[in-house]
């Protein structure tokens, strides 16, 4: 491995580790849905694992209104700031 790739391979790693922490500390401006009886359509389907929510469950609802499970979207957001389904960011790293 080269001394560029090398160097390139820990950036990536340190922007993972940032967003992670960053998603992590807000993690309580997320959106939680309590999901009743009779609420659960396909529109309240997981994008990243594609299950429906059971009824009684929590669902993470981000700003562009795709719903997930919350350990669904957290493993999303050790790669990406994103959201999975529709690429819009979630939470700005420029901070």
């Amino acid at each position: 491995m080269s001394a560029i790739s090398y160097r390139r391979m820990l950036i990536g790693n340190i922007a993972r580790k940032k967003i992670l922490i960053l998603i992590q500390k807000n993690y309580d401006y997320l959106s939680r849905i309590k999901i009743e009886e009779g609420m659960v359509t396909e529109t309240l389907t997981c994008f990243i694992c594609l299950e429906d929510h059971l009824a009684r469950s929590i669902g993470i609802q981000l700003s562009c209104l795709h719903f997930y499970h919350k350990k669904c979207i957290m493993k999303w957001f050790d790669r990406s700031n994103t959201c999975y389904f529709c690429r819009q960011t979630v939470l700005d790293l420029s901070l």
